[in-house]
């Protein structure tokens, strides 16, 4: 083989190339794999950027709630679909910034809600066409909701106000019905958890130590069966909803491993 030329198109080149002797069938199976797995790497790394850049990053890439009513642009509205839930950071649960404001949402936490996302799925790649994640971070300011069950009123605004930006953008952009059925909200940040002896943060760990809380909304209309807490091993109990109502909130505090599974598995 030659040398690659300066100028003209990879394409070009390769298509300039002859072989002497046939490829065997095994030698182009080999190949065709490693071009895949490459692919593969390749994709999953860039998604692994932009979900790093919307959880832990500036807030022009996550959803801020500032009203106990929410706002949503039609840019937004990216953000809720083709998600199985809402993950909701309570300000207890954001440390304070160089300015003594709580803002910080760790990129510990997301690392681990990755690692154990993909671990949800066993040997079988996780779904990431159109941006399709766990979920979409929803960081509330001082000025928003500062008790567990008042974002769920939100979360239903933030739903109904999706449907109704739906027409607006992509067809494979969409709603998922689980979306507004139940949310994940963290309402306090573990400290010192998942450092092995060497120093080193050990994922699992964190996701073993941190605890979240799962709420079930109360609207399962579109689900194929009710939404069970109690498969999550702890006891459910219940919260006054935001604003009244007859029945109180179904909630249940667990280690952030399990709510993933549980929200991986009902995805499924």
């Amino acid at each position: 083989m030659h040398e690659a030329p300066d100028t003209g198109s990879n394409d070009e080149y390769w298509r300039s190339i002859t072989i002497e002797k046939p490829i065997p069938e095994s030698v182009r199976a080999m190949a065709q794999l490693d071009l895949e797995d490459l692919w593969h790497f390749e994709r999953e790394a860039e998604f692994r950027e932009n979900v790093r850049i919307a959880w832990a990053t500036v807030d022009e890439q996550k959803i801020i709630l500032e009203d106990f009513r929410g706002k949503l642009t039609p840019k937004q509205a990216y953000w809720l679909f083709n998600k199985p839930t809402a993950f909701y950071w309570l300000q207890s649960a954001q440390p304070l910034d160089a300015d003594r404001k709580r803002t910080r949402t760790p990129k510990i936490i997301l690392a681990a809600i990755y690692q154990e996302w993909v671990k949800a799925h066993g040997n079988v790649r996780p779904n990431i066409e159109f941006d399709h994640f766990l979920a979409n971070p929803v960081r509330i300011t001082p000025e928003g909701p500062q008790t567990v069950p008042e974002p769920i009123k939100v979360n239903d605004f933030a739903h109904h106000r999706g449907v109704d930006l739906r027409p607006m953008v992509s067809p494979y952009y969409s709603l998922l019905p689980l979306y507004r059925a139940v949310i994940i909200i963290i309402d306090r940040l573990e400290t010192n958890v998942g450092r092995d002896d060497d120093g080193l943060i050990d994922l699992g760990k964190v996701a073993s130590n941190q605890t979240v809380l799962v709420a079930r909304t109360g609207d399962e209309d579109g689900l194929s069966t009710p939404i069970c807490l109690s498969k999550l091993g702890a006891k459910p109990f219940r919260l006054e909803r935001f604003g009244g109502g007859s029945q109180g909130l179904e909630t249940v505090r667990v280690l952030l491993a399990a709510a993933v599974r549980f929200i991986a598995d009902l995805e499924r």
